[in-house]
Parts: structure tokens; C-alpha cells; sequence
């Protein structure tokens, strides 16, 4: 299988890392593009993200890939898809925010927007993990200075108009396979109305990253899924 792993934008690639070195352990082809760049980008829009997956994946005609997203890169699935539609096109999204079936949506709920908005200097945001307690921080890595380092040090400053725009979401794209894995609140919330759309649905217990916390039972989870999409 061909896996494309997504990080949010406000975050990077590294916490898709232990995931995928066990994804090729198993066989699998894998691609974790960059996103960090183009994330920090004005304005914000699908259309260069999906370019930047596309540069890097280079699909193969009828090949069959799995795009999978972390969090907020899950509402920008569908350009993704799009610009691998040469390719046979199945959608898992991991702790994420799933799009609408067709139209637009916010990038940043109405609620939280005002909280990012109280953060912001100069337009930009802190990194991540700076928005929160570090109390809260914490159990989400793993006891492994070296990889929190590493996810630490190439978190983007978004600018605060990222959260402020919409995504045009074009309709069928959710025709194609799709499956959903969360880990715990707010992502749980999908999870009964995704299951009546027929959706397989797997919880793996744990916080925002649990991927880097436990990759073998995400991984588990995302060959369960994509087994079960067909």
C-alpha cells in the first residue's frame, strides 16, 4: 500500500516520523511531504498545499494511495486528493477535522478563533505548543527528549489569517474510500455520525499525538482501516 501522511499545519513532519519508519518496515511505501513552508504562506488555500503533496508523491497512474491526515490538514483532504487523481484515491483521517461534502468551511471554529486572536503578535501566532500549559503539553510526547526536541524545533509561526479563512471543498469527493481513527476529545464527536455514512471507524485511546506516543497501535489502526476501505 501507499501511504501519504499529512501533518497538521501547525505542526510537522517529524510527528508522522515513528509512523512511518514502521509503516516501510512492514512493506508499505510511504511519503511524509513537507508542509511547514508553504503552511506559513499568505493566502492561505488548499490549491499550493495540494501542489507541494503532489511535487513530492508523484503518483503513479491507477496506483492505489491512502492519503491520511493529522488535525487540521484533514479539511484540506480533498484538494489533496484532487491533485492526485491520477492515482486511486482512499481517505483515512487520524485525530482530524473531517470537511463537508461540498462548499466551504472555516479553518478556525468561530470560538476559537477569539482564543488564537488573543495569542497573536503582529499577526503571527506562537509555535503549537506554546498555546497551551505545559502541563498539558507533556503527555502527549513520549518520554524521548530527542524527538519532542525535534517536533518542537520545526514548529511554523502561522499567521493568525490562517485560521481566518475558509476551504472550498469540491463535492464527490468524499465518493472515494474514507475511514476515520481518533484518539480522544474533541475527534470523538464525528465518530457515531461517520459510522452511519458507513465510514470504518477505529479509537485508539491517547491524546492529540498519540502517534508518537504509541505508532504501533496507530498503525495497527491504519492498516485495519485501509484493509477495511478495500
Amino acid at each position: 500500500m501507499h501511504f501519504v501522511l499529512i501533518h497538521s499545519l501547525a505542526l510537522g513532519p517529524s510527528t508522522w516520523q515513528p509512523v512511518s519508519a514502521l509503516l516501510r518496515r512492514r512493506g508499505h511505501v510511504v511519503h511524509v511531504p513537507n508542509l511547514v513552508e508553504v503552511a506559513v504562506r499568505e493566502p492561505a488555500s488548499a490549491p499550493p498545499i495540494a501542489w507541494r503533496v503532489a511535487e513530492d508523491v508523484h503518483a503513479v497512474p491507477g496506483e492505489t494511495i491512502a492519503i491520511v491526515t493529522h488535525s487540521n490538514a484533514g479539511l484540506f483532504a480533498p484538494a489533496i486528493g484532487r491533485a492526485l487523481s491520477n492515482a486511486s484515491i482512499s481517505y483515512v483521517f487520524v485525530d482530524a477535522s473531517v470537511p463537508p461534502s461540498s462548499g466551504s468551511t472555516h479553518i478556525g471554529p468561530a470560538d476559537f478563533l477569539s482564543q488564537l486572536r488573543a495569542k497573536a503578535k503582529n499577526g503571527l501566532l506562537p509555535r503549537w505548543t506554546e498555546w497551551w500549559d505545559e502541563a498539558d503539553v507533556a503527555p502527549m510526547f513520549p518520554p524521548d527528549p530527542e524527538l519532542r526536541d525535534a517536533i518542537t524545533r520545526e514548529q511554523p509561526r502561522l499567521p493568525l489569517s490562517r485560521y481566518e479563512q475558509t476551504v472550498d471543498v469540491a463535492a464527490g469527493w468524499d465518493d472515494s474510500p474514507c475511514g476515520y481513527i481518533y484518539f480522544g476529545p474533541p475527534y470523538d464527536r464525528p465518530a457515531d455520525e461517520l459510522a452511519q455514512r458507513g465510514w470504518p471507524i477505529r479509537h485508539v485511546p491517547g491524546l492529540h499525538l498519540h502517534m508518537v506516543v504509541d505508532p504501533a497501535a496507530v498503525t495497527d489502526a491504519l492498516e485495519e482501516v485501509v484493509t477495511a476501505l478495500g
